[in-house]
């Protein structure tokens, strides 16, 4: 521990100086000091762990199990439907970016793959299961955070240099790196820069620095927020006992155990950007940076610089990094700020955190024209407000969001997830969605039931790798009947129609990097985009009820590719839509 503090005395002292980076020496987890862990939380109480993670703002996310169909009947046999003008093509900056677009596949770590039979997640576990990422169609892979931590979930980080031992070594990191990249695929590592754990080796010597007013060469004072007194610390506070028996209070916005860092300090910054260049090294090929809206505590203006720091540091030490943030917003115009920050942004304004935006809305009312406009208006927002350079990332739930499974048969499940899978840019699947899991908080307010064990095969026969229930869920009833290893050689299964769907998305460099422009009519039980990318233009239809549905066929285009339940067909002018199937057009010749 020694060392390691010497070392990053050395960075801060450079930083203040104006130098560049020192590499930091690797070291095993650290403990924290039984004499200096001590914290007693304000009356001001902060939330108790990552599961009190606040939910994206805006509108209530809804529960699975109890929103309402809609009473009315679907237009399902609506014959001749006429799509709509799509708006005017000068509206959009073109793709420019390097990234090319791939589907991307949020792990929980503790919870997919056990490699050794202790119940836990590993990441040797995921090495494993890299062929069947493959085989699905998996271009980028995100763990949830890896480092040593006294959590499941690992936010609480007490070493940014190490690996929890539960999940393996540094070394089995660089290997997963390495095999990842032999299979065309990168691994995306979380980056909680927010705050650390109190057990942090960082925060333990800041804290002695600053009771003892030393603020010398190699000082970690300003490296959290600090003061002598609760009103001295901004938002949320705790109380700290250091070893010489000093108490001094600390920023805590989410939990005690989660000291927020002084993100104005040169020392953090220069801490950041060697703790990226240290996992750039062992291989990682990009980094998802969490609660980019609390860096600090819902101040956009600040935050947003704060982003564009981060990216372009990312940049300089890795040109062809990728970088995403997470900004648990459902206004389109607050993430649109991500893009202009030159930082990747997961779309909630098209998630199941939205009441109308989302492809699981558009099912559940038999209307695509809302998610459609949704997903336009995240195009545009982030090609014009990033020069071209980046596109929007459109998922339905992650690991703090309930499952969106909810009571959807398969077909209509199939076709939900076509509607978000197709859209261009970078799609974010959830571990264990492409095999119907459920898992959702209900009443229970645990994030635990959001992140249960992975299924790799079918109920009722043996599955080694299954990790053991995540602590605290209280989740009861079967997850989902199938295993991903059995499901994805079964044809018709829903895991086959992810991995055909995928496999179509990378073959069509439209689908993943054009410009898409709804030509949905109102009320009607259709989600349709036209694409125009290099040039050329195409048509994207969805079906989103379960009887067939006629399309007046745009001129001079046909079908190029059908997916789904059954082919389409055009008759006598008409294109034909089997139910919860979808069709790509091109130009005819």
């Amino acid at each position: 521990m020694r060392k390691r503090l010497l070392t990053l005395s050395l960075i801060f002292f450079l930083a203040s100086c104006g130098g560049g980076s020192t590499s930091a020496v690797t070291s095993s987890s650290m403990e924290p000091s039984k004499e200096t862990s001590s914290a007693e939380p304000s009356s001001e109480a902060p939330k108790t762990s990552e599961e009190s993670k606040p939910e994206p703002s805006s509108e209530p996310e809804p529960e699975p199990s109890s929103e309402p169909e809609p009473s009315s009947e679907s237009s399902a046999g609506v014959e001749g439907i006429q799509l709509t003008e799509p708006s005017s093509l000068d509206d959009f900056a073109e793709y420019v970016g390097a990234d090319d677009c791939g589907a991307s596949y949020e792990i929980f770590v503790y919870s997919f793959a056990d490699s050794d039979g202790d119940g836990i997640g590993d990441l040797k576990g995921i090495e494993q299961h890299l062929d069947y990422l493959q085989e699905l169609g998996i271009k980028n892979i995100w763990l949830t955070p890896v480092h040593p931590s006294s959590t499941y979930h690992k936010y609480n980080v007490a070493d940014y240099y190490d690996i929890d031992p539960a999940f393996g070594t540094v070394d089995d990191f660089t290997s997963l790196c390495n095999q990842a990249k032999g299979r065309g695929m990168r691994i995306i590592m979380d980056m909680v820069f927010n705050h650390s754990s109190r057990a942090n080796p960082f925060f333990i010597q800041a804290a002695e620095d600053f009771a003892n007013d030393y603020d010398g060469d190699g000082s970690f004072a300003d490296l959290y927020v600090f003061g002598k007194t609760a009103k001295e610390v901004p938002n949320t506070s705790a109380r700290y006992k250091t070893s010489s028996g000093q108490y001094i209070y600390y920023e805590c916005n989410f939990d005690s155990d989660m000291p927020e860092f002084n993100l104005d300090s040169p020392s953090t910054r220069a801490l950041y950007r060697d703790i990226m260049q240290f996992w750039i090294e062992q291989g990682a090929g990009g980094f998802r940076f969490d609660g980019v809206y609390y860096f600090y505590y819902a101040k956009q203006r600040k935050n947003m610089e704060y982003v564009s720091y981060l990216a372009e540091t990312a940049k300089e030490l890795k040109s062809d990094i990728y970088t995403i943030g997470e900004l648990m917003q459902n206004s389109q115009a607050t993430l649109n700020a991500m893009a202009k920050a030159g930082m990747n942004a997961f779309n909630f304004a098209t998630s199941t955190a939205t009441a109308t935006g989302s492809a699981v809305f558009a099912s559940r009312a038999k209307q695509g024209f809302d998610y459609a406009e949704a997903v336009e208006k995240a195009v545009k927002g982030f090609l014009n407000n990033s020069e071209g350079q980046l596109m929007p990332s459109i998922f339905l739930s992650n690991h703090d969001m309930d499952r969106w499974v909810s009571t959807f048969e398969e077909d209509r499940y199939s076709s939900i997830a076509n509607m978000y899978l197709l859209t261009p840019g970078t799609p974010w699947l959830y571990y264990g969605e492409e095999i119907m899991m459920h898992g959702y908080r209900a009443t229970a307010q645990t994030d635990a039931n959001r992140r249960l064990p992975m299924q790799w095969r079918n109920n009722g026969t043996s599955d080694p790798a299954r990790c053991a229930p995540t602590p605290g869920n209280d989740y009861r009833g079967e997850q989902t009947e199938y295993g991903a290893l059995d499901a994805i050689k079964q044809e018709g299964s829903v895991t086959e129609n992810y991995k055909a769907t995928l496999a179509f998305r990378d073959a069509t460099p439209a689908v993943r990097k054009g410009i898409y422009r709804s030509v949905t009519p109102e009320e009607a039980p259709i989600c349709a985009f036209n694409i125009t990318y290099a040039g050329e233009t195409s048509y994207l239809i969805h079906n989103i009820s379960s009887e067939p549905v006629d399309v007046v066929l745009p001129v001079g285009f046909g079908i190029g590719t059908s997916l789904g339940l059954g082919e389409s067909v055009i008759q006598g002018g008409k294109l034909v839509i089997p139910g919860y199937s979808c069709v790509y057009l091109t130009m005819v010749n």
